[in-house]
């Protein structure tokens, strides 16, 4: 019973923070599936964030063809959250483990940005309040809050972001 407890909470939080903003989208509201993952993370510790390396208009639904057919990733999406034209989007469940960084795949939330909107206000306020909620909900240190380059293991230059700026805005570092 507890850990229902903790998950609805977490999710509770989650929603009304980003509903609070008006823009979270889940993958079910533009589908009517939700994708299931068959792993759960028992503890969240890092937040990772990613963009998607695409500088032309893509759909969500795009996105999870090009992970499910290119990739092999069974449950397509490979973040918990994509950030896009000012929305986000939860596309898994909360605590589902996803297919995002070598290593770091059942012990972080995951969040992308869509490429051509990383300089997009809407979307940076959105990726500073999405960040924080999740921070508190999860307690996680702020040092734990990287881009996807930043992991150990990880030779990438994702998320092609200026990370001391957003350190700044996000942490006040």
């Amino acid at each position: 019973m507890g850990k229902i407890v903790r998950v609805l909470f977490k999710t509770v939080c989650v929603t009304a923070t980003v509903l609070l903003a008006g823009v979270l989208l889940t993958y079910r509201d533009l589908t009517g599936i939700f994708v299931d993952s068959e792993t759960y993370r028992s503890s969240t510790v890092w937040i990772v964030i990613h963009h998607d390396a695409v500088n032309r208009p893509v759909s969500v639904k795009e996105i999870q063809d090009y992970h499910k057919e290119v990739n092999g990733w069974e449950s397509g999406f490979g973040y918990n959250f994509y950030l896009k034209n000012g929305k986000i989007y939860q596309l898994h469940e909360l605590d589902a483990c996803t297919a995002h960084a070598k290593y770091f795949n059942c012990n972080a939330v995951s969040i992308c940005i869509h490429s051509e909107d990383k300089h997009d206000l809407r979307t940076q306020i959105n990726l500073i309040l999405l960040v924080n909620t999740l921070k508190l909900v999860y307690h996680i240190d702020k040092r734990n809050i990287v881009g996807h380059c930043e992991l150990p293991n990880n030779n990438t230059q994702c998320p092609e972001l200026n990370l001391e700026k957003f350190k700044l805005w996000i942490l006040g570092k």
